[in-house]
């Protein structure tokens, strides 16, 4: 892991996952903000005082955390000001996850009931998921491809339980999405699930 003070108020984490695994943290559970991801980036924070002085008490904390294509990941935490009447007594971690990641289904009826367990979770916060997503079919197999999304770590959560239960995280390689698009089957061109949704009247 390396740690860059970017200002007073800002430092940025590098870390993969192997750092993960350190911590005994898989993809999943960091991205389904387990007790295990949370205390990962109060330790990250520690390790932020101890190098930058970089103090967070009475503070809120906004984390940004960017996973790349090759699996590491990015992550921006930010000191928020807060007002003299608004105090904090402990550190408040905000956070969200941008990233491009593909999961795969064994079936259309897994993909299917993967929405409808997500609209029932998720409730009008389904539609953020209406943009930057396609359904491919390859190999027998159906891949659900998101680009380019944030959510924060309730809907993470929410995401992350259905997934478990009907599919599977696969891959955020630009190389594997390249082999979906030139030899695999479009099923949804975009906004796969609210249109699958949609076209299947759930």
């Amino acid at each position: 892991m390396k740690l860059e003070k970017i200002n007073n108020n800002k430092i940025t984490a590098y870390f993969d996952l192997n750092d993960l695994e350190n911590h005994d943290i898989d993809f999943q559970s960091f991205m389904s903000n387990s007790p295990k991801s949370q205390q990962f980036f109060l330790d990250v924070l520690d390790i932020a005082k101890d190098k930058f002085n970089f103090n967070t008490d009475n503070y809120k904390i906004l984390i940004e955390t960017l996973v790349t294509d090759n699996g590491s990941f990015i992550c921006n935490l930010t000191r928020l000001i807060t007002d003299k009447d608004n105090i904090c007594t402990d550190t408040n971690i905000q956070e969200t996850i941008s990233k491009s990641s593909i999961y795969a289904f064994s079936s259309l009826d897994d993909f299917l009931n993967f929405c409808t367990s997500l609209k029932d979770n998720l409730k009008s916060n389904i539609n953020i998921f209406s943009h930057f997503s396609k359904l491919v079919l390859f190999n027998n197999t159906y891949y659900l491809v998101m680009q380019n999304i944030t959510l924060n770590f309730d809907i993470l959560e929410a995401f992350c339980a259905c997934i478990s239960e009907f599919g599977e995280y696969i891959s955020n390689s630009k190389y594997f999405n390249y082999r979906l698009n030139e030899y695999g089957t479009s099923i949804i061109s975009e906004n796969a699930i609210c249109n699958a949704l949609e076209f299947n009247n759930y």
